[in-house]
């Protein structure tokens, strides 16, 4: 038990570097054992330093070494209970394996495996941890386990089964002293598992229940701080806690107040790494909390805000490659500076494909994650080429994707990115062939988007204004097909969808932007209102704010208005 102490210890003061330096000298050791004083015992206690060095490396984000480690010690436990060894330190030993490799395996982008070797740590210990009075080791391992399954599973797209899970750790950590601060450690682990929570409950549509969960796991996070100032797993929750919220306020349509919310997390980090500049998991944490508040700046059409947290992003990845994951956000910053008219230098790699070559060339070749890497430098190909208006190279390139989605995905998560990258291609698709007056096609293209959008909708704010900015793409598209009046059907819930999130008062400039292009296609689905219905249009992109009103689809959008007054097509 002293190493498995040491690390209990260790790990709030970000002194693992030594626990490190324990675990290797006790592998040492039991490598130099004479055969005739090796036992099961010995065995036992080489493989928990296996685990606990394993830990440590993972992170220090080495994974593929982390990942060889927890499998030969993994190996040798799982042969002592298979012979008989079903003390409860074994069990722990084990389980910290499987949850260690659980991370391992999710940094490598073997996501779907890592759900599965989460399961086996939480059944490995559910029966011990339902067993009279168990003990606060036992709990806190159970408690950490449950933790990892619900992040693999959210990770995965399955939030209910996350929710149901990280529930469950919640009250896990409760159990060992009702939150008293008696115990520092389950009191972090708590509100780390809230911290989950608040974001598998906003993806399941359940926002309110969210804030709720994070206000309480925040206070408790702030006690842990307040009786002792840098304790590591609580400063990491209290600035997973305050993303967060920034999240459930943009939610509930605050983008400014969210926001004003994430932002201290920047600090919590950035304390949290001079006390460990080590931790991986830290640094990724800092690159997402700057990826989250450079997308919430752009929707208010602050771009130069945004320019700044990804810039932050952009130092981090070329710091730490692993943290190439952050490209989406640089891809978006690509889109809204071709937006702005902002032109990178001849010959120049855009940042986002840079960064995508580099983590496709650490997968399989031909595997699903090589696949989906490789065509989320495509989608942002295609974006960047519609910001500028080069439509049909934009439809030459979501075509070629959509001929080339041979990928096979394992496990429902999988699959549910799959259908959300064919159906970003087949509406930039119809967009474009819109665009180029090919009105068959982009009808066609708009209904297959929409129909892998159906497989993978779920209750949150942004998978709604997917949808019905995909039913206007297929409403203006069959309005010039001439069906106007099943054109009109479609756009009506479409139009009350965007007027509502107005009268809530939304800050959020795409959503104003969706107004106003459905009243664009209400237009074309119905000409005797037309005149208002355009008049309208072009007065919601005139409250556009930021530099919103500059952005070269919105100078596109105000010509397709002028256009259609003068009764032009």
């Amino acid at each position: 038990y002293l190493l498995d102490d040491f690390f209990q210890e260790l790990e709030p003061v970000g002194r693992l570097d030594i626990v490190g330096d324990l675990s290797k000298r006790a592998l040492a050791y039991y490598a130099g054992l004479p055969p005739e004083l090796r036992s099961p015992e010995s065995e036992r206690n080489r493989a928990l330093a296996l685990v606990r060095y394993a830990h440590v490396l993972r992170y220090q984000a080495n994974p593929v070494e982390a990942t060889k480690l927890f499998r030969e010690a993994n190996a040798v436990l799982e042969k002592l209970r298979a012979n008989g060894d079903q003390s409860e330190f074994t069990a722990i030993g084990l389980a910290l394996g499987y949850t260690g490799l659980t991370r391992a395996l999710d940094m490598s982008g073997s996501g779907a495996e890592a759900v599965k070797m989460a399961s086996r740590s939480t059944e490995l210990l559910a029966p011990l941890a339902q067993a009279p009075n168990p003990s606060v080791r036992l709990r806190l391992v159970y408690g950490s386990s449950l933790n990892f399954l619900g992040y693999s599973q959210l990770r995965q797209a399955n939030e209910e089964e996350a929710v149901k899970t990280l529930d469950l750790a919640r009250a896990t950590y409760r159990s060992i002293d009702g939150l008293k601060l008696t115990n520092l450690a389950a009191a972090a682990g708590f509100a780390e598992s809230s911290a989950w929570l608040t974001e598998a409950l906003v993806a399941r549509g359940r926002a309110q229940d969210a804030g709720r969960v994070a206000d309480e796991a925040l206070k408790v996070a702030q006690d842990v701080l307040d009786k002792r100032p840098g304790h590591m797993p609580a400063l990491r929750a209290h600035g997973l806690l305050a993303t967060s919220l920034g999240r459930i306020a943009a939610e509930d349509l605050r983008i400014g107040r969210g926001i004003q919310l994430a932002t201290p997390a920047i600090g919590d980090w950035e304390t949290f790494l001079k006390l460990d500049p080590s931790n991986f998991y830290a640094w990724n944490n800092l690159a997402a909390t700057h990826a989250a508040l450079a997308s919430a700046n752009d929707a208010l059409g602050r771009g130069d805000e945004a320019r700044a947290h990804v810039r932050k992003v952009i130092e981090l990845a070329k710091r730490f490659p692993a943290l190439n994951g952050f490209r989406f956000a640089v891809g978006r910053q690509a889109v809204l500076d071709a937006e702005l008219g902002i032109k990178l230098p001849a010959g120049t790699v855009p940042d986002y494909r840079r960064m995508s070559e580099l983590a496709a060339a650490a997968l399989p070749e031909g595997s699903f994650g090589w696949f989906l890497t490789r065509g989320l430098a495509g989608y942002f190909d295609r974006q960047v080429a519609l910001a500028r208006g080069q439509f049909q190279e934009a439809l030459v390139g979501a075509k070629a994707l959509l001929d080339g989605a041979t990928s096979k995905p394992t496990g429902d998560g999988e699959r549910r990115v799959r259908a959300r990258g064919l159906s970003s291609a087949e509406f930039d698709a119809a967009y474009a062939s819109f665009m180029l007056k090919d009105y068959v096609g982009s009808e066609a293209h708009a209904r297959r988007s929409l129909e892998l959008q159906a497989k993978v909708t779920g209750l949150a704010l942004d998978d709604q204004v997917t949808v019905n900015v995909g039913n206007v793409m297929l409403a203006m598209a069959m309005a010039r097909n001439g069906k106007a009046a099943e054109s009109a059907r479609l756009l009506e819930p479409a139009l009350k969808f965007f007027r509502d999130l107005q009268a809530r008062g939304s800050d959020d400039q795409y959503h104003r932007f969706g107004l106003a292009k459905g009243l664009y296609a209400m237009a074309l689905a119905d000409p005797p209102h037309a005149p208002a219905l355009l008049a309208e249009a072009n007065s919601t992109l005139d409250r556009l704010t930021g530099d919103f009103p500059r952005r070269w689809s919105v100078q596109l959008q105000r010509r397709m208005i002028a256009e259609e007054m003068k009764g032009s097509r």
